[in-house]
């Protein structure tokens, strides 16, 4: 499995149920900022990024990065152990 970054910016005069219950269903999720999360998936980012534009609004967007090291953060919203565990390219 590889770990991706997606970030979005949502509109929030529509329903987004959709779009995170589809987030779930391609692997493992953590939340790591308000519109930021961590997806564990065997999917490509280009598949993942199609299943959720399936579920968006027009004049909505997001962004799906494969996860590499280095990296660095600070207080984010998950687990700190399962990012040191999955954030890196293994």
């Amino acid at each position: 499995m590889k770990t991706y970054v997606l970030s979005f910016d949502l509109n929030e005069d529509y329903d987004q149920s959709e779009i995170f219950e589809t987030l779930n269903s391609l692997g493992e999720l953590k939340q790591a900022l308000s519109y930021t999360w961590f997806l564990r998936s065997d999917q490509t980012a280009k598949e993942i990024r199609d299943q959720l534009a399936k579920r968006m609004a027009p004049d909505e967007r997001v962004v799906v990065m494969r996860s590499s090291s280095p990296a660095a953060w600070r207080n984010l919203m998950c687990d700190n152990k399962w990012v040191l565990e999955n954030l890196s390219n293994k």
